[in-house]
């Protein structure tokens, strides 16, 4: 995944955009900070406040959206489309 998001900003990419409220976000948030760019990863309310606030320990901003992943999928995909 790290190496995913480093091409994404070596092609032209000026943020990272997740949804997972796992080890997919943990680690676009940890890429995200390792390179140096704004991420956001969205989050079911389902979420646990402990992988949340590892989250914000990265740099990552967290968005809490809906009641499961789809949720919080369809957001993030709305945000990708704004970055």
């Amino acid at each position: 995944l790290g190496y995913t998001c480093a091409k994404a900003i070596a092609e032209g990419a000026t943020a990272l955009v997740s949804s997972s409220g796992g080890n997919a976000g943990l680690a676009t948030a940890y890429a995200g900070q390792r390179l140096g760019v704004p991420t956001t990863v969205v989050v079911p309310e389902t979420t646990p406040e402990f992988i949340r606030q590892r989250l914000r320990s990265y740099g990552a901003a967290v968005e809490v959206h809906g009641s499961q992943w789809s949720e919080a999928n369809e957001r993030a995909v709305a945000l990708n489309a704004a970055v």
